[in-house]
């Protein structure tokens, strides 16, 4: 396999956190009043900071916008993070590659302490050199918690790729320098996941599985 390095989103690539961000996004218009809760999650919602995917699809301004990150955390906190499922094979997957010597990371724009008891809580962590997280601001890129990694780690940029199922894990990839996988088991649309010209797109996890191991 060509890739040492493995980089890994955390939502849609390793786990399915659809339920625990729904109940999340719901609740926190709730609390600012709206008067229509969404039934299903904005395909958009899911990828940038917290505080982009408010402000551009609900277009709260700056108060607005910190009241609801902050209205969206007290939920996840307590219940969301955990009406979550992991990936059937992702553990399995991840076993094998850490087991056969691959460097393996998580980089997501999820807040660090959530990041860390999601992948604690499904028994990922032991299999993952480290990962990189948002902080409470939300002033990151992809391109930024995949830099970091690499720099902290030395990694080589050709022998390093980057997993995601949305187009800012792709961008991110390319912004750092690094080979893209796309996977359409997520959250992405297969149409716009290719119009960014991954590397390499897989459809399922089995197809992600057998090219890696």
């Amino acid at each position: 396999m060509r890739y040492q390095n493995i980089i890994f989103d955390l939502d849609g690539t390793l786990t399915n956190p659809y339920l625990g961000i729904l109940n999340s996004l719901r609740f926190s218009l709730q609390q600012l009043q709206f008067s229509q809760l969404p039934n299903q999650v904005p395909s958009e919602f899911i990828g940038p900071p917290l505080q982009q995917s408010f402000k551009e699809i609900f277009g709260l301004n700056e108060k607005q916008t910190n009241l609801a990150v902050e209205y969206f955390r007290e939920y996840y906190g307590k219940a969301g993070l955990y009406e979550n499922e992991l990936f059937e094979g992702i553990g399995e997957l991840l076993a094998h590659l850490y087991e056969n010597g691959n460097k393996l990371f998580v980089a997501t724009s999820k807040l660090k302490k959530y990041a860390k008891l999601i992948l604690e809580h499904f028994e990922l962590y032991a299999h993952l050199d480290d990962f990189a997280g948002a902080d409470y601001s939300g002033n990151h890129t992809k391109a930024q918690l995949i830099s970091e990694l690499m720099h902290r780690y030395q990694l080589h940029s050709n022998e390093t790729v980057m997993i995601g199922d949305t187009h800012f894990d792709l961008l991110g990839a390319k912004e750092a320098g690094i080979d893209a996988i796309a996977v359409g088991y997520g959250f992405g649309n297969k149409e716009n996941l290719l119009s960014y010209d991954p590397t390499f797109y897989f459809d399922t996890l089995e197809e992600l599985t057998e090219f890696l191991v």
